[in-house]
């Protein structure tokens, strides 16, 4: 092999480099070294360059074969297009990514932000502080649903079960109806119809029907016992039978009372009694009883209320004779 030593190498005429025009070959371990410049035209293909500087190169943008910009560098840091592909992302500090498709799994240890639509197809676990939407309905498939605060609005088209709890307390709750018999129901209520869980007692203004198919009723006559000091006497017409006890000088009235409803009244003497009626009172013949005075004496009555009093008009009682049971 052999061999040229020289300190300088020039072209021919002095001025200028030599042509290498089978290249040069720079054995292992060995290099070009030099204060001066490298220049070239073509492609330069190595394992490894160690430069301080370069120049001539566009040290914005990273370009494929064609020319076309993949990677440019901005003053807030380098835009990417295209595909990028990486063994492992490690991301420090806050970053914006307009646009993400993961193929496989993306695990969050930490926590999550996402400021617009987050759009998924499953999901394990979600832990929202605001607004949920779920555009093609909600799938509950084990587990139910539990709220805890605030309420749940809209049309439940379908529902074929509602499970509830059993109450016994003493407290007034209010039934719940539907308005409709179709599709589409919305539920009500009504403060007129109430039930109490803990008396089972339905209170209503109102129950329409023969009351055939009733049972367990137990319909009679109410009464109400009067012993009540002083000179008059008022009987409440909401009640069927009236029974007076009472002595001395008194006048027998009224209250209340429906057209057509019979009535009894009886009257003890618990001691000597002079007893008379008011103008409600209407007797056979108008004639106003003559009731015995004496201690013990007992009398029935019995009326019928002919008109209920109003304003500006009285009460009228048709009433029979009396009955002395002393």
């Amino acid at each position: 092999m052999s061999r040229i030593r020289a300190n300088k190498i020039t072209n021919k005429l002095g001025t200028g480099a030599v042509q290498l025009e089978k290249g040069a070959e720079i054995p292992v371990g060995m290099g070009i070294t030099g204060a001066g410049s490298i220049n070239l035209s073509g492609i330069i293909t190595a394992a490894t360059i160690n430069a301080t500087t370069f120049q001539g190169i566009d040290s914005t943008a990273l370009k494929d074969p064609a020319g076309n910009v993949k990677i440019q560098a901005q003053a807030s840091g380098a835009v990417h297009t295209g595909i990028a592909t990486f063994q492992d992302l490690d991301v420090d500090g806050h970053t914006n990514l307009d646009n993400v498709s993961i193929s496989g799994v993306a695990t969050v240890t930490g926590n999550l932000n996402v400021g617009g639509v987050l759009t998924y197809e499953d999901v394990t676990n979600v832990d929202s502080v605001g607004l949920i939407t779920a555009r093609n309905g909600i799938s509950v498939t084990s587990g139910g649903i539990t709220v805890l605060g605030g309420t749940i609005t809209g049309t439940a088209t379908t529902a074929t079960t509602i499970d509830t709890t059993a109450t016994s307390t003493d407290a007034t709750m209010y039934m719940t109806f539907v308005d409709s018999q179709t599709t589409g129901r919305t539920l009500r209520t009504d403060a007129g119809v109430t039930y109490n869980p803990n008396s089972n007692s339905l209170t209503a203004g109102a129950f329409v029907g023969d009351g055939s198919g009733l049972t367990g009723l137990n319909v009679g006559l109410t009464t109400e016992a009067l012993t009540t000091a002083g000179s008059t006497v008022t009987l409440d017409l909401t009640k069927d039978d009236h029974k007076i006890t009472k002595s001395g000088t008194y006048t027998i009235t009224c209250t209340g009372g429906t057209e057509s409803e019979s009535h009894t009244l009886r009257i003890v003497n618990s001691g000597t009694a002079t007893v008379s009626f008011s103008d409600y009172f209407l007797f056979p013949s108008g004639g106003t009883p003559n009731l015995p005075t004496a201690n013990g004496a007992i009398s029935l009555i019995s009326f019928t209320v002919h008109r209920a009093g109003a304003v500006g008009i009285n009460t009228q009682l048709l009433a029979g004779a009396s009955v002395n049971f002393s």
